[in-house]
């Protein structure tokens, strides 16, 4: 049986466009610091294994789905910031 966590839920900004802003999360936050870390050999541009070790899943396939989206959100970040 989950523990029910009393977490505040983040409400999604909508954008002049319509389109919802994006709000980083603690996780992503720490994924891309995981991702981007030089230091450790196993996680170092490693989106699944990065996913694997911030979200705490044993389910490579979770992992792979998670570590997508991360990459994906990240490289259009870092478009946006480019323009």
């Amino acid at each position: 049986m989950m523990k029910k966590t009393n977490k505040p839920v983040k409400k999604v900004e909508k954008a002049p466009a319509g389109i919802p802003k994006y709000i980083a999360t603690y996780k992503y936050n720490m994924w891309v610091k995981c991702f981007r870390d030089e230091k450790d050999k196993e996680t170092y541009r490693n989106a699944t294994k990065s996913a694997m070790r911030v979200y705490n899943t044993e389910r490579i396939n979770s992992a792979v789905v998670i570590g997508l989206e991360n990459l994906r959100r990240l490289k259009n970040l870092q478009e946006k910031e480019s323009t």
